[in-house]
């Protein structure tokens, strides 16, 4: 994806309105609605491997003093948002929304309150260097049959990343063009994961409006 970069001529991801340069060809997108992939057909269903995923993280991340619901978030996003950069498909397919300490995922309370209802987690108030969590512990193996090696090896990477991170720094991290392109409560499209963070530089944009009138893109 390093070759790939948008040009956002406006600020707000709902009414897309990009130019996209894919090796020295300008493609320019406009569309009156969201994009956002969406799929159903997910192996167990995308609420359920929501679930099973909340049960894994959780349980892999047990040791982890900086381990709450915003890191929970975190991981979750950028593990799926990770997923479908790199091969077209996200991990739990779930809807994310925009929050102010960053995306997390749209039915993340309804799956919460389910599980704490069917005793599958147990959710713990706890304090980090006087910060209030809240923690995520498992009360049941989480059922991996849903997913294929590849899935599980990018959620234990983005773990392996964020391990050191506390919440602050987490929720810091996950503020990338996906986010800051939406407003708060507006869902992020999966498409924001092919965005490039690089800097685009007056040139890229001089020479790419240049092309997009020629061709009248």
């Amino acid at each position: 994806m390093n070759n790939i970069f948008a040009i956002i001529s406006e600020c707000d991801i709902s009414e897309y309105n990009i130019i996209i340069m894919v090796g020295g060809v300008v493609v320019r997108i406009r569309s009156g609605r969201t994009l956002t992939y969406s799929v159903e057909s997910l192996p167990g269903g995308n609420f359920q491997r929501l679930k099973e995923m909340i049960l894994y993280i959780s349980e892999k991340c047990k040791d982890n003093d900086t381990y709450g619901a915003t890191k929970l978030n975190k991981i979750l996003f950028h593990s799926d948002f990770r997923s479908f950069e790199r091969r077209g498909k996200p991990i739990t397919g779930e809807v994310y929304q925009r929050l102010p300490m960053g995306p997390a995922p749209l039915r993340m309370c309804i799956a919460n309150g389910e599980m704490e209802t069917n005793k599958e987690i147990e959710i713990m108030p706890c304090t980090y260097h006087d910060k209030k969590q809240r923690r995520t512990i498992p009360q049941r193996k989480a059922n991996l049959d849903f997913f294929d090696v590849v899935d599980i090896s990018i959620v234990d990477e983005v773990i392996k990343e964020l391990w050191e991170e506390n919440a602050t720094e987490v929720s810091r991290g996950s503020h990338g063009i996906a986010w800051r392109l939406c407003n708060d409560g507006d869902r992020i499209p999966y498409e924001a994961a092919l965005l490039s963070e690089s800097n685009i530089t007056d040139d890229h944009v001089k020479r790419a409006i240049e092309l997009a009138e020629k061709f009248g893109w």
